[in-house]
């Protein structure tokens, strides 16, 4: 299966976007969404060149991606931050196609209680 898209929530400076370019290939793209402004000036100068790299401003809670066209997913240190986490993992089913990979990962497991609902919404690998 190729990918055709994979999403960063929460890019950051955008240290995990090169790694994912390399592995999209030519014909795909790695899109890396976040919403502090500092962070994605760093991302888009860490990522200058790489043109499978797509960078954006936004909040984990209103995805600037269509629905079903992600392959690929990574929320990492991000869902402890923000208001709602089932919101945000709700953008992120609906943006995934079925059978799209997702990695999730958090500091603080207190704070995921509120996404327990959202378990079966996705298969778990």
């Amino acid at each position: 299966m190729s990918q055709r898209e994979q999403i960063n929530m929460g890019c950051g400076p955008g240290t995990d976007l090169p790694a994912p370019a390399e592995r999209v290939g030519d014909s795909g793209t790695v899109i890396g969404v976040d919403r502090d402004q500092a962070m994605l000036t760093r991302a888009r100068e860490r990522t200058d060149g790489l043109h499978q790299v797509e960078i954006g401003e936004g909040d984990v809670h209103d995805l600037p991606v269509e629905p079903g066209t992600v392959d690929r997913a990574k929320i990492d240190r991000v869902l402890m931050h923000v208001a709602e986490p089932a919101d945000a993992l709700a953008q992120l089913h609906r943006v995934t196609r079925p059978g799209a990979r997702i990695g999730l990962c958090s500091a603080r497991r207190a704070r995921l209680r509120p996404i327990v609902a959202l378990r079966t919404a996705f298969s778990v690998v």
